[in-house]
């Protein structure tokens, strides 16, 4: 059992999640799943109930580093991400 099921105080929208490989407790860094250096976690809450939402990787500063530089390479080569790409990078060049 992964750590994330086994936690008991989560918010009861979580018991929904039909497909449980998408709540993940690790940080997606530069194409990989990453644990925190430190194996530590923290918590995130609903803002309007205050229930545990789910736990995720407390990456330490050089992890957190390393992770916003993939994200600007990311961003700056018009990334997947958000299906737009990065001004002036279509074939025409017009955006």
């Amino acid at each position: 059992m992964s750590a994330q099921l086994a936690r008991t105080n989560r918010h009861d929208a979580l018991d929904r999640l039909t497909d449980r490989r998408l709540l993940r407790e690790l940080a997606y860094v530069d194409g990989q799943w990453t644990a925190s250096g430190a194996a530590e976690s923290f918590e995130v809450s609903d803002p309007a109930s205050g229930a545990t939402v789910a736990f995720v990787a407390a990456l330490d500063a050089g992890q957190t580093t390393k992770a916003t530089d993939a994200a600007s390479r990311a961003f700056r080569h018009g990334g997947p991400c958000c299906g737009r790409r990065a001004p002036g990078s279509f074939e025409n060049g017009s955006n």
